[in-house]
């Protein structure tokens, strides 16, 4: 099983965060025509729901809890111009700024 990479993001900070199908998309030979954001494990994180798609890269604003610390796992499922699907995940891990 592929470890789930984590990446560090401090308590209150909202950044724009991007998934890259560019890979994928050339091994099936097709393009992304559309990306959903999930938060499928933790609360430390929101999601804005500002997914833009553009060149088989996505982007999602995220905001990290400005009171909260830990891990969120997130799932970007990417649907193909063949209509088949592929997701990756990633950990967001909101950290205190000042330790």
């Amino acid at each position: 099983m592929a470890r789930i990479p984590t990446y560090d993001i401090p308590q209150g900070d909202t950044r724009n965060v991007s998934v890259d199908f560019t890979s994928t998309a050339s091994d099936f030979g097709v393009s992304v025509s559309s990306a959903i954001w999930s938060r499928e494990e933790g609360t430390t994180v929101s999601l804005a729901g500002s997914v833009a798609t553009s060149s088989n890269v996505t982007t999602e604003s995220v905001v990290a809890g400005a009171s909260r610390k830990g891990c969120t796992l997130i799932k970007v499922q990417a649907t193909m111009s063949d209509a088949q699907t592929v997701s990756k995940y990633f950990r967001l891990n909101v950290v205190d700024p000042i330790c």
